[in-house]
């Protein structure tokens, strides 16, 4: 599902125009450039490199995160989107949760195509099994936090998770909500 993600992904990239790179993406402060930048550099992460580099950067994720799309966002369009599709099949992980991965692609590529008014299709089993990681995730993510009290039901998805209130939605919406992106 990863692989496939990361491939689907690099599809909406290869669409872009110049001025679509440039533009701000949901991530503060990023450009759909530095968002591109950040999701290869995830794909080269090794547990090993995670905490050499998060130890480099004074233990400030932020910056780690920084450093790592300064090393893989020097090239224009055209070097990213052949990075990106060459990062697809990597197996490499930072240290987490196995579904990190995946729901990282899904949650960053919303953050490419939402703000640029695009509609990105998702696989729907991929979406499933990001919900569920998310609706347990605290640290970093702060999802469990998000939808404690809340009935969460996904409209285009067989998903649906908690008690209260309910909220319902597109599982890409609810994917967003639940990462603190307050476009979901």
């Amino acid at each position: 599902m990863v692989r496939a993600e990361r491939e689907n992904f690099t599809d909406l990239l290869e669409g872009l125009t110049p001025d679509q790179w440039q533009a701000p993406s949901l991530c503060a402060g990023w450009s759909v450039h530095d968002v591109v930048a950040h999701c290869i550099s995830t794909a080269h992460t090794t547990p090993g490199s995670f905490l050499s580099g998060i130890v480099t950067s004074g233990f400030s994720f932020a910056k780690f995160a920084t450093n790592g799309i300064a090393r893989h966002g020097a090239g224009g369009p055209a070097q990213l989107i052949a990075a990106s599709r060459a990062s697809a099949s990597r197996t490499n992980a930072p240290p987490g949760p196995t579904q990190t991965p995946l729901s990282e692609i899904l949650v960053h590529s919303q953050d490419v195509a939402t703000p640029l008014g695009i509609t990105h299709a998702h696989d729907p089993q991929a979406l499933v099994t990001s919900l569920n990681f998310y609706q347990n995730a605290q640290p970093l993510i702060g999802a469990k936090k998000r939808v404690a009290g809340l009935r969460l039901e996904a409209t285009d998805v067989p998903w649906s998770y908690g008690e209260g209130p309910t909220v319902s939605g597109p599982a890409v919406s609810l994917l967003q909500a639940m990462s603190g992106r307050r476009a979901g």
